[in-house]
């Protein structure tokens, strides 16, 4: 991640924030929960990689309960953490799917989202005077027509798909930032959402994206 997001996302979280990362995988954010004396939890569906995790914790002193299970059926009451982390993930299955998972972690989470999703560029935000972006649209044109002939393999997702999602979870945008160089016709996005507090701002639609 670059300076300036870490910047963004780490200032959410504060002394005795409870944290659920899903998937935690090998557990990248281990050392950040550490450092920031975190209540963090960890969930993968991968019996190898929490254990990856369990002795990078260890090591680094962090008491983190480390869980098998499946983002999409996540084993904890309604808002049983601060914040919810979902990093590597969205991009393995289909948009149903990520709507499902993003509708779990919403449940399970009562103040803060941070997600990472890769996305087509929308064609409006590439200019075609560029030579480099006109390049970025054929090579867009050329990945949709690869995926689609293409079952495996990560999904890219719509950009409007996801923020359509977004607004349909009531959740609102604090920060977004491309975390990777545009590759491909695609951008790698890490959002900052949040999730309004039972009873706050009745009726209101979330804000809507850009």
């Amino acid at each position: 991640m670059n300076n300036r997001w870490s910047s963004v996302c780490w200032r959410a979280f504060h002394r005795g924030t409870t944290v659920i990362d899903i998937p935690v995988g090998t557990g990248r954010f281990i050392p950040a929960y550490a450092a920031l004396r975190l209540k963090a939890t960890g969930m993968d569906i991968s019996p190898d990689m929490t254990a990856i995790a369990a002795r990078k914790a260890e090591k680094l002193g962090l008491d983190m309960p480390l869980l098998i299970g499946d983002i999409r059926h996540i084993d904890a009451k309604a808002d049983s953490f601060d914040i919810g982390v979902c990093i590597c993930f969205l991009n393995w299955v289909d948009t149903a799917g990520a709507r499902e998972a993003l509708k779990e972690l919403v449940r399970v989470t009562g103040g803060h989202l941070i997600v990472g999703i890769r996305h087509y560029t929308p064609l409006e935000e590439l200019s075609f005077l560029k030579l480099q972006e006109l390049g970025q649209f054929f090579l867009q044109i050329a990945v949709r027509i690869y995926k689609a002939f293409t079952q495996t393999g990560l999904r890219v997702h719509e950009k409007s798909a996801i923020h359509r999602i977004f607004r349909e979870k009531n959740l609102r945008t604090v920060e977004q930032v491309r975390v990777v160089p545009r590759k491909y016709g695609t951008d790698y996005y890490i959002y900052m959402l949040e999730k309004p507090r039972r009873g706050a701002y009745p009726g209101e639609e979330a804000e809507p994206m850009e």
